[in-house]
């Protein structure tokens, strides 16, 4: 960790990390060194997923936990992937005892904290697919920060199953 306060920040806030599907931006987790998946300036992929589609042309969710651990916030501007026509961040919504999603727009990763991405919750939505994607295949996603700049990041596509053990200890509970 470059800045001890963050260290000492993310170990007290461990116990306060529950649901990260909510999308919300939670205390950065226990980790003493998170493994960067990828990275750019102060902004690290710490935990990432992507489950195969129930039909392999797509729409399919990809779900990132992005740890800042400078001193700025930063915004997620924007996604993109070679595999999809269109990419956007979605939020789950419920009201009324229906849910649905869609369009969440720029999402703040806050200095010294993560933003978290996970069923339920906040996702990366891949629409139209240019081709079938199947569980083993690799996918690439570029996630734009007003910050940072570009993140690159390739992940291999899992069955739904395997999201919540790639997710780790960020995953909704």
């Amino acid at each position: 960790m470059r800045n001890p306060l963050i260290a000492t920040v993310m170990l007290a806030a461990s116990a306060l990390v529950a649901g990260c599907s909510s999308g919300d931006p939670e205390p950065a987790a226990g980790l003493d060194q998170p493994v960067s998946l990828a990275s750019s300036g102060s902004i690290s992929v710490v935990a990432a997923a992507a489950p195969a589609p129930p039909l392999e042309t797509g729409p399919m969710a990809v779900f990132v936990v992005l740890l800042n651990d400078g001193s700025e916030p930063d915004t997620l501007t924007g996604v993109s992937s070679p595999a999809a026509t269109t990419a956007a961040v979605h939020a789950t919504r419920s009201s009324g005892g229906m849910s649905g999603m869609g369009p969440a727009g720029p999402q703040e990763v806050p200095a010294g904290r993560t933003l978290s991405m996970g069923p339920g919750g906040l996702h990366i939505m891949l629409e139209d697919l240019v081709a079938p994607v199947v569980q083993g295949d690799s996918l690439t996603v570029t996630l734009e920060l007003s910050r940072a700049g570009r993140v690159v990041l390739t992940l291999p596509v899992v069955t739904y199953g395997d999201v919540l053990a790639r997710l780790g200890e960020y995953a909704p509970q």
